[in-house]
């Protein structure tokens, strides 16, 4: 019920309770004649009347505004708050003892550490984090070299040739090299089509004697440069199978490379070689023997002749 309703009460309560009074007064009195107030005892029934039935009428609007039902919850709201409110009060008590602790703690903590000791520790500590941040800029310094150092030894491996392998068949790299005499069977591709070929290398011959049949082949053969010297190679070329019986193949000493023991490809010769000489055309079946030149360095002692990634001696 809100305020303004409890006041309209009292209020028609209080004429109520005055008129009545007044007329009880009125009519307990002695009077031996009362005609000359029967018109004022109509005049107060009438606005007794009326009071009772504006009474009804605040009645009605008081109970529109707000019901049983309303009143009752409100009420219910009322105690709920008041007892919130009452657990509030009950928390700040707490919250006022725990203060009351950590007064009384801090108190004691200042009696354990004073306050040059608390200065001493900080400056402890902040000496400690100084060392701390400059351990970390050395860490960062060493972690950068670091780094410097491995994209060095990646550029190094890069630049590093890879070992040689240990073993190998007979021809199959220029580490392992078919012995002079030893003929090794080689498949390879040409203009998009597969070959089979078995290639020796039936002899060779180095340094002068070979310069000296190289210049009686033709006078007009140059010399090798100095540090130089030619090498001739004897070769035994079998053509086993083509891609097909007509397919003819033509061989020289330019589809064969001379290749230095440290890996150098030597640049081809163009001389005039001894008869025979193995230029030659051939179909599947055919074969062809004939003498290939080169220029190796003379410090150059173990040079390697290469077809097609198949490898041949041109040393003992």
């Amino acid at each position: 019920m809100s305020e303004s309703s409890r006041s309209k009460w009292i209020m028609v309560g209080a004429v109520i309770g005055l008129l009545i009074g007044g007329l009880a007064v009125f009519l307990i009195s002695p009077s031996p004649d009362i005609s000359g107030y029967q018109e004022q005892i109509e005049q107060l029934e009438t606005q007794v009347t009326t009071l009772h039935d504006r009474s009804q009428d605040l009645e009605e609007e008081l109970e529109g505004m707000v019901s049983a039902d309303d009143y009752t919850a409100l009420e219910n709201q009322f105690n709920e708050l008041n007892s919130q409110l009452t657990s509030l009060q009950g928390e700040i008590e707490d919250y006022s003892d725990l203060e009351q602790q950590v007064a009384q703690l801090k108190s004691e903590l200042e009696n354990v550490v004073s306050a040059d000791d608390y200065t001493a520790l900080e400056n402890q500590f902040n000496e400690l984090n100084s060392q701390l941040t400059s351990l970390q800029g050395e860490i960062d310094e060493k972690e950068d070299t670091i780094d410097d150092l491995q994209k060095t030894i990646s550029e190094l491996e890069a630049l590093t040739p890879p070992l040689p392998p240990k073993e190998g068949e007979p021809g199959s790299s220029r580490f392992f090299p078919a012995e002079i005499g030893d003929a090794v069977t080689c498949v390879f591709e040409y203009y998009g089509k597969i070959y089979t070929a078995r290639i020796t290398v039936k002899e060779f011959i180095r340094g002068d004697l070979a310069w000296s049949m190289i210049y009686e082949a033709n006078m007009f053969n140059d010399p090798v440069p100095s540090g130089a010297e030619y090498i001739l190679a004897k070769i035994r070329f079998e053509y086993v199978l083509g891609p097909t019986a007509e397919t003819k193949l033509d061989i020289s000493s330019f589809d064969f490379d001379a290749v230095s023991e440290d890996g150098y490809v030597y640049d081809w010769s163009s001389v005039v070689e001894p008869e025979p000489r193995l230029d030659a055309s051939l179909y599947p079946g055919a074969s062809h023997e004939g003498w290939a030149a080169y220029g190796v360095y003379k410090a150059d002692s173990r040079p390697v002749l290469n077809f097609a990634g198949v490898w041949f001696k041109l040393y003992e």
